[in-house]
Formats: C-alpha cells, sequence, structure tokens
C-alpha cells in the first residue's frame, strides 16, 4: 500500500520482477488474481485509456516517433507552446537553438538522430508536462551519464514533488532518500524499509545489491 505523495523505491536483481509491477498497473498484463486498486478503485473496472492516461510512465528505452519535437512531447497538443518550452529549458534540452527552431526540430523514427539521454529527457519532459499524480520510472536512469542524471534529479525535485513516485531502479543512489525502499526477488516483497535502514542489516539482500554496485 502506498500512500498519496509517496515516493517508492523498488529495487531487486535482473528478472525478479520488477517491471512486472508496471506491467500490471497499467494493465498491459492482467493480474490472474487479486487487484491493483487506487483510490480505492479496482483499475480492472476502469476504461484502460482513462487509466492510462492518469499514469506517467517513463520507460527504460525510450519510444519517440517520426515528428516535430513538439508533437513527441505534446501529440494531443494539449499544452502551451510557453509551456514546452519551459519543461524544455528546465531539461536542458536543445538550448543552441531559439523557441521556433526547438519546437520544430525534427526527430526522426525512434529519435535515431539523438543520443539516449537527450531520447529520455525527452520522455522525462513528456511525463513532466502531463502532471499527473502517479508517476512510474521504470530503470529510466539505467543507461544514462552523471550530467544528465543530475539534471533529472533536479527536475524530480522540482515536477514531482507532490506525487506519488514509484522508482523502478538497479542505481541505489537514486533512492537513497526515500523512505520507503522495497526490494523483490521472485516476485515476492523480501525487505522493505528506508534506505539507512535497510543498509543496517549486513546480511540483507538490500546490503548484497549494495555491494553488487
Amino acid at each position: 500500500e502506498f500512500g498519496s505523495g509517496e515516493r517508492i523505491g523498488i529495487v531487486g536483481r535482473t528478472g525478479s520482477g520488477k517491471s512486472s509491477m508496471v506491467l500490471a498497473m497499467a494493465r498491459i498484463i492482467e493480474p490472474k488474481s487479486g487487484s491493483i486498486t487506487i483510490d480505492d478503485i479496482n483499475t480492472q473496472k476502469i476504461n484502460l485509456d482513462f487509466l492510462r492516461e492518469h499514469l506517467s510512465i517513463v520507460p527504460q528505452d525510450p519510444f519517440l516517433f517520426e515528428g516535430t519535437l513538439r508533437e513527441n512531447i505534446d501529440p494531443l497538443r494539449k499544452y502551451s507552446d510557453d509551456k514546452i518550452l519551459k519543461v524544455l529549458n528546465d531539461f536542458c534540452l536543445f538550448n543552441e537553438l531559439n523557441s521556433k527552431e526547438k519546437l520544430e526540430l525534427e526527430i526522426k523514427e525512434n529519435g535515431k538522430n539523438l543520443s539516449p539521454g537527450q531520447k529520455q529527457l525527452i520522455c522525462f519532459a513528456r511525463a513532466v508536462i502531463k502532471n499527473n499524480k502517479i508517476v512510474i520510472l521504470d530503470e529510466a536512469t539505467s543507461s544514462l551519464d552523471h550530467e544528465t542524471e543530475k539534471t533529472i534529479k533536479i527536475n524530480m525535485e522540482k515536477y514531482f514533488k507532490n506525487c506519488t513516485l514509484i522508482m523502478i531502479t538497479h542505481h541505489l543512489s537514486m533512492v537513497k532518500d526515500f523512505k520507503n525502499i522495497i526490494v523483490i526477488d521472485k516476485g515476492e516483497i523480501i525487505e522493505s524499509g528506508s534506505y539507512s535502514e535497510l543498509m543496517s542489516n549486513k546480511i540483507g539482500a538490500f546490503s548484497s545489491l549494495n555491494q553488487e554496485k
């Protein structure tokens, strides 16, 4: 059970079942038993498009489509140019371009003309502008350089501070300030607690994960 506005870290080895939680929350896979509820509403009983529209998910492998940068940030054209530019500036994206050039920047299929860091920052900007109350980061910082990761952490503090934030990661430093960290193995929760609590158990699963880094 996650509280409103809580930050939850979900960690574990590859194949432990971390990402399956995201797939279940977004109903990409349906549960065989049990249920997932948000504000006491069973997610299996609400419209699928409505559910996914109200979850912001940043995946490990960023998805971009062929079109302009503006279209990739705001495909349904819900937001003003000024709002989009503000988010792009905060994420330090293409600051060498003027406003019009930035919005009309051509993105090739799957962002093949961009760096991995740029693609991931665009996905973060897309999540930020939706302003949803539930944000899920699924290994979203796994392949980023230090500067890009730093930019993301700064903007997480700015934009996600009032969100329920679920971060799935193997970068344990990313969840160092979280009060609720869950360790998963073979689809089961085997440990939970704050970073300091889990690290104090020298023979625990979390300490073991930390030693492997």
